[in-house]
């Protein structure tokens, strides 16, 4: 298969990770802010640290995928 030819579906990334932030902090009773920010926040447990690093990682990389998507698309 010829990757070059085929269209690449616009996916928003950053929507759905923006979503699952806000549903994570809804049920551990946090107010939704920036992950990075929230890291700062004392009362935090290891657990919701770790799933904030997690996420962070992953809205990295999301970025990583939507701007290659852009220039995918700039270059057609």
């Amino acid at each position: 298969m010829n990757i070059k030819n085929k269209k690449l579906k616009e996916v928003n990334f950053l929507g759905a990770l923006i979503d699952l932030h806000t549903h994570w902090c809804e049920v551990n009773k946090l107010e939704p802010e920036s992950a990075d920010e929230m890291l700062f926040n004392e009362g935090l447990s290891d657990s919701q640290k770790d799933w904030l690093n997690d996420f962070i990682e992953a809205w990295d990389n999301a970025c990583d995928l939507e701007s290659y998507f852009y220039n995918q698309k700039v270059g057609e």
